[in-house]
């Protein structure tokens, strides 16, 4: 009889093995950490990281929205440079 972990066996061997790291050893990481911390340590890094990420994607849209005030002014500005003489 074949068994799941048998056919999993195969397939990863017939996969080129490009990670630089062992899918074992990392399982066992996450199960020592899950086994060790608790679930509000869990829930505070994983908020962390993605209120980090939200952070950084309000700062890069307000970039934008700068550059864009920036431009708009300048365009303003130009405007008014040539119609002032009118």
């Amino acid at each position: 009889m074949v068994t799941l972990v048998a056919l999993q066996g195969q397939y990863d061997n017939m996969l080129p093995y490009d990670d630089d790291y062992d899918d074992a050893r990392v399982e066992q990481i996450v199960d020592d950490y899950l086994t060790e911390w608790s679930a509000a340590d869990l829930l505070e890094i994983l908020s962390g990281n993605i209120l980090r990420g939200a952070e950084e994607a309000l700062e890069r849209e307000a970039i934008k929205q700068c550059k864009q005030e920036a431009a708009e002014a300048q365009a303003e500005y130009e405007y008014n440079l040539k119609t002032w003489d009118e």
